[in-house]
């Protein structure tokens, strides 16, 4: 069962991830390197990446791995990440060193090998069909079904600097970047995000590993373990005050809902009248359909 105590092997690694964060909610990794880094530390994210000229991507997304806020600044307080501000400077500095053969070298690269898939195509149709010939129509279909390779490394990397070298630099444990965010300021400016905060925090000191509950109507889904390996026990819903009136048709929602899914259902309770420098202390209600189905 992966725990939320990490301590031991961030101390001992030099490289952190890193996490850029767009605009105040938007937390991204882009390096796949980073990706299975915080994946050791049972952080599982979302896959996002897709492109517009490659639709079968949509069914097997890409980077960059979308992270809950929550999950960001876990990972910054274990020392297992570092998050920058993801205004996306440096971008056009790095792609001007991509010379103009670069690019045409890159075209050919992809004319041939779209080239490679409609002449395969074409042959397959010769021997299922022989008694016709390839018409316009058959044409659009197999320039359509043509099937996009999309790399999961950037190639615009500055020529003469290898991809470690460059992450390396970017990604020790002081990531020397004038644009690192202070997640202790940001706890401070956000009562919500702090709130939630407690909640996750102290879901994964109980060993549980989380991911967005939006699809059960929660904030959170817990697992026990790697989500690979086990099905989802609870269903938390966002941090409330501990003295907030709970609606009762919610209440009755929420729990016919979890027990139709085979899921606890969880209301995690906070003091709203906290300082913003002391821990959230939560606690944790759950709330069983009985007699249901």
């Amino acid at each position: 069962m992966c725990t939320g105590n990490s301590n031991s092997n961030s101390n001992t690694s030099d490289k952190k991830a890193k996490i850029h964060l767009v605009g105040s909610e938007v937390a991204l990794i882009f390096d796949v390197q980073d990706i299975a880094l915080v994946r050791e530390h049972g952080v599982v994210g979302v896959l996002t990446g897709t492109l517009a000229g490659a639709p079968q991507q949509n069914v097997f997304l890409g980077v960059p791995l979308r992270l809950m806020m929550e999950e960001a600044v876990w990972l910054v307080e274990q020392g297992v990440a570092a998050i920058v501000s993801g205004t996306g400077e440096g971008v056009a500095e790095r792609l001007s060193g991509v010379r103009a053969e670069q690019w045409a070298e890159w075209e050919r690269g992809a004319a041939l090998e779209r080239g490679a898939q409609i002449a395969w195509k074409r042959e397959q149709l010769a021997q299922k069909k022989p008694e016709r010939a390839v018409t316009e129509r058959d044409e659009a279909l197999m320039q359509q079904s043509v099937f996009v390779h999309t790399r999961d490394t950037p190639r615009a990397v500055p020529s003469g600097v290898p991809r470690d070298a460059e992450s390396t630099a970017e990604s020790t444990a002081d990531p020397g970047n004038s644009a690192a965010i202070d997640v202790t300021a940001l706890l401070k400016r956000d009562n919500r995000l702090r709130a939630n905060y407690g909640v996750y925090r102290s879901l994964r000191a109980k060993g549980y590993v989380l991911s967005p509950g939006a699809r059960f109507g929660g904030r959170y889904v817990a697992y026990p373990g790697d989500p690979l390996r086990y099905h989802s026990h609870l269903i938390v819903q966002e941090a409330m005050d501990k003295k907030q009136e709970i609606d009762l048709l919610s209440m009755v929602n929420g729990a016919r809902l979890g027990t139709s899914v085979k899921k606890t259902w969880v209301l995690a309770g906070a003091e709203a009248e906290a300082e913003a420098e002391a821990e959230p202390e939560t606690e944790f209600y759950s709330v069983e359909w009985a007699g249901f189905g």
